[in-house]
C-alpha cells in the first residue's frame, strides 16, 4: 500500500473541486424549472377551485367563468412550455446530479483529509469520476457563463472556508469573499 503522491492530491483536489462546482450549477440551474413546476401545480389546484365554487361567489366577486377561462389557458400555456424545454426531465436530472455531486465531494474530501489514504483508494475515486461526466455534462449544455462564474466562486468558498487564501480565483488573485462584479472570465468579479 503506497501513500498518496502530491500529484495525485492534486488531481483528487481538482475532481473535488469539479464536483463543488458542479453541485452549485445544478443547484442554480434548479430554480427555473422547480418555479414552473411549482407554478403549474397552483393552477392545476386553483382552475377546479373557481370552477366548483357556487356561480354566485364567483359571478360576483371573481368575474365568473373568465377567470376559470384565463387561468385555464394559462395552465395550458405552462403545461406545454414546461414539455417543450423538457423542465421535468431536467428537474430529475439536476436533482440527481447535485446528490451525486455532493457525495463525490464529500468521498474527496475524506481521502484528501486521511492521514493513511493509499495511492490506490485516491485511483479509484479518480476512476469514478470519469464515468457519470459525459451525462451529467449533457444537463450542463448551453450553460449561461454567468452560471458558471457563479458555481465558480461557490465552490471556492466551499472547498476550504477556513483557509481564505485557498479562495482566490485562480485567474484574477483576487478573494472571491469579497466579490465585486467585472470582468474576469473565470469568476466573473474583480471589479
Amino acid at each position: 500500500m503506497n501513500p498518496m503522491t502530491t500529484n495525485t492530491r492534486t488531481l483528487v483536489q481538482q475532481a473535488r473541486m469539479n464536483e463543488l462546482s458542479g453541485k452549485h450549477a445544478h443547484s442554480k440551474l434548479l430554480k427555473k424549472p422547480l418555479f414552473i413546476t411549482k407554478f403549474s401545480e397552483i393552477l392545476c389546484i386553483a382552475i377546479p377551485i373557481v370552477y366548483f365554487l357556487p356561480s354566485e361567489i364567483v359571478t360576483s366577486y371573481l368575474g365568473g367563468q373568465r377567470v376559470g377561462a384565463v387561468l385555464a389557458v394559462l395552465l395550458l400555456i405552462v403545461s406545454i412550455v414546461r414539455h417543450i424545454f423538457r423542465w421535468d426531465d431536467n428537474l430529475v436530472g439536476h436533482r440527481t446530479y447535485m446528490a451525486k455531486n455532493h457525495r463525490s465531494a464529500s468521498r474527496a474530501l475524506e481521502i484528501l483529509t486521511d492521514q493513511n489514504a493509499t495511492e490506490e483508494e485516491a485511483l479509484e475515486y479518480l476512476r469514478g469520476q470519469s464515468d457519470s461526466t459525459i451525462e451529467e455534462m449533457s444537463l450542463f449544455e448551453g450553460i449561461p457563463e454567468k452560471v458558471q462564474q457563479y458555481a465558480y466562486r461557490m465552490a471556492l468558498k466551499e472547498f476550504s472556508p477556513a483557509q481564505i487564501s485557498y479562495a482566490i480565483c485562480a485567474n484574477c488573485k483576487k478573494s472571491v469573499w469579497s466579490f465585486k462584479k467585472g470582468s474576469c472570465q473565470l469568476c466573473g468579479g474583480n471589479g
